[in-house]
């Protein structure tokens, strides 16, 4: 049995994450171009969203949570301590997407400016 363009084809991935709301120990981490692929309706495709705190520009993270939402706020963070954030896009098929840009910020009452552009 062949498979269909539509069973391999991964959706896109996402590009133009950005930095939203920061609190002493939440980020909200927002794309800013979603997904898309030629099969899956937007509406349906599902976001992973990653953490990484090794801070070297490689999307090694760990995996957060999976929404249907092109933002996500990620909670319980270490304040003065800088995270990396990246997101890749699952279609109905399950297919992952390769990883987004990456994007930094810290949390904490000092926190510096959030980097707005990927790593």
């Amino acid at each position: 049995m062949e498979l269909s363009l539509w069973q391999t084809r991964s959706a896109e991935y996402s590009r133009g994450l950005s930095i939203g709301n920061r609190t002493n120990s939440s980020i909200e981490v927002i794309i800013n171009t979603p997904s898309t692929d030629d099969f899956t309706p937007a509406t349906d495709i599902q976001y992973n969203w990653y953490k990484d705190i090794n801070n070297d520009g490689i999307a090694n993270g760990t995996l957060e949570a999976t929404t249907n939402d092109t933002s996500y706020t990620f909670t319980g963070l270490d304040q003065n301590i800088t995270y990396e954030f990246y997101a890749t896009a699952l279609d109905t098929s399950g297919n992952e997407s390769a990883p987004s840009d990456i994007v930094s910020s810290t949390v904490g009452i000092d926190a510096p400016a959030p980097n707005e552009v990927g790593v």
